[in-house]
């Protein structure tokens, strides 16, 4: 049989190209489908040879069916019924792909769709969550205006109509979990994302030179802000940090290392693929971090998987399961704390490997690129249509 896949997506595939996220099989895990369409809800037009790795062996296909000019008005908030005449245009298309199972990543018009389609189709419809929509969007902390506040009230009504109707929903990590509870879901699992393929494990722990700090993720307001991690490292001669990523906040990093007068200590770049990223990180000797997202961040999963210490900080004190039991180093966020964890694993040879190993371990067996795409492999395998 050849199985095809139909994924339905509301990000902008180019930007994660243009990042260098390009996670092979990260669509088709375990070259499950031998074909995948993906239709989105936008006018992105990705380049298909760069993201055919993350199909694998598939032919890939690409759609855009984008969601009208000032949509959220003409249907009331996005009222089910108001958005039946649109879906209705992209169930013919998906008819003529006859896919065997309908993908779907977040809880939005995309997923709309999905679910619009599996009505018709009769072909099941998954989906994953990448945050928890109660506290990381526009019902939580980015809910700055009445504006956002309004949509965030009807994004929650449309979500909690797809949740009813979805066959499966995945977490990549815990703290989605009380959301999911909340709204009553029963069928989810909480499979992280697939990070670290052909990571290469650190040997040795002993500081060849400068003490190498390592930090990657967007460099944005209210999400990833590493001012912490540049103010702490500012006063210490022998350390040095690279900062990859990019942001609303770089160009105001990049003036702030200069302010202090380290920029000689301080590397910036802006993007990287993920292989040339892997290969810093085995080279480095510390992971930090920063995020409010209450969350585990792929990096630092890849981070514990090259077997790098890492220092992250707490979430306020209440830090996701997953940093607890990763062994990971908390701190509070201030650029004092950080320093102190800076210092006392630069000068302990042993605790900073102790630390590295005991993330390590713990990440292979539950964060492997192999155990975690085998999961989502099996996972989709169970709901495809014979």
């Amino acid at each position: 049989m050849n199985k095809r896949l139909l994924i339905i997506s509301s990000d902008y595939i180019s930007a994660w190209v243009k990042k260098g996220e390009v996670i092979p099989r990260y669509y088709n895990p375990g070259n499950l489908f031998d074909e995948v369409h993906i239709m989105m809800t936008n006018d992105d037009r990705p380049d298909p040879r760069l993201v055919q790795p993350m199909v694998g062996d598939a032919k890939l296909f690409f759609y855009n069916y984008p969601e009208p000019d000032g949509f959220f008005k003409r249907t009331l908030g996005w009222h089910p019924f108001l958005m039946k005449t649109w879906s209705d245009g992209a169930i013919e298309l998906a008819k003529k792909i006859t896919p065997h199972l309908i993908r779907c990543y977040g809880l939005h018009l995309n997923t709309f769709l999905g679910i619009m389609m599996k009505k018709t189709l009769g072909v099941a419809c998954i989906t994953s969550l990448h945050g928890n929509p109660d506290v990381d969007y526009l019902r939580g902390r980015l809910a700055k205006t009445w504006k956002d506040r309004v949509i965030g009230l009807f994004q929650g009504k449309l979500e909690r109509y797809c949740l009813k109707k979805l066959d499966h929903v995945i977490a990549v990590y815990t703290p989605i979990e009380p959301y999911l509870k909340k709204n009553n879901v029963k069928n989810y699992s909480i499979i992280h994302n697939v990070v670290g393929m052909n990571a290469i494990e650190k040997q040795y722990y002993d500081i060849q030179g400068a003490l190498k700090l390592l930090c990657v993720g967007r460099q944005t307001y209210l999400q990833k802000d590493p001012t912490s991690i540049i103010n702490a490292i500012s006063s210490l001669e022998g350390v040095q940090l690279t900062l990859i990523g990019d942001g609303d906040l770089h160009d105001s990093l990049k003036q702030l290392v200069d302010q202090l007068g380290c920029q000689h200590r301080v590397t910036f770049i802006r993007s990287l693929e993920n292989s040339k990223i892997l290969e810093i990180m085995q080279q480095s000797d510390i992971y930090v971090y920063h995020s409010i997202n209450y969350e585990i961040s792929k990096t630092c999963i890849e981070a514990a998987l090259v077997g790098l210490p890492v220092i992250v900080n707490d979430r306020n004190n209440n830090p996701a399961e997953e940093l607890c039991a990763a062994g990971f180093y908390l701190v509070e966020d201030t650029p004092e704390s950080y320093k102190k964890a800076i210092l006392l694993l630069s000068f302990h040879h042993k605790k900073r490997k102790q630390l590295a190993q005991h993330s390590h371990a713990y990440a292979k067996n539950h964060w492997s690129p192999e155990v975690t795409e085998l999961k989502l492999m099996n996972l989709h395998k169970n709901y495809i249509i014979s």
